[in-house]
């Protein structure tokens, strides 16, 4: 599974984006990514920019350290949210057809 510039949950989301509004009381939509990840027994890459301005970096990690072994985190450097792929160019590439090889051959 390869996930990027993901978050934890829509909760955490509107938190971040909203922090000084309590929001996320009040929010009926869920899109929680860190309950389910726990349950996903495949290997799992997520690839996140340092620069996101839309979803937070540390959202991103979260959701990483929640994942099961095997699992990998890219940090794509100055990269935003829609961007990874410019920014992190042949590295970015390689990056993901390295992680596809592996499950291929595994």
């Amino acid at each position: 599974m390869i996930l990027e510039a993901t978050f934890t949950s829509a909760k955490d989301m509107a938190k971040s984006s909203f922090g000084f509004l309590p929001v996320h009381y009040i929010m009926k939509t869920k899109l929680n990514s860190i309950d389910k990840i726990v349950g996903i027994e495949i290997p799992v890459l997520v690839a996140h920019g340092t620069s996101d301005r839309i979803v937070p970096f540390k959202l991103g990690r979260q959701l990483f350290e929640a994942a099961n072994e095997p699992k990998e985190f890219y940090e794509i450097q100055n990269a935003d949210h829609n961007d990874t792929f410019v920014v992190g160019g042949k590295s970015y590439i390689e990056k993901l057809f390295e992680f596809i090889d592996r499950c291929v051959g595994s």
